[in-house]
């Protein structure tokens, strides 16, 4: 049961840590396009 509710908490902290990298890593990108 433990294990469940970690991942429910866990879930939307790594698809927040993901969205954050994401607009990290995107503006690098933009600038090596350009």
């Amino acid at each position: 049961m433990r294990d469940e509710e970690d991942l429910e908490v866990l879930q939307p902290s790594i698809t927040k840590l993901q969205a954050f990298a994401w607009k990290v890593k995107a503006p690098q990108k933009i600038c090596h396009l350009i």
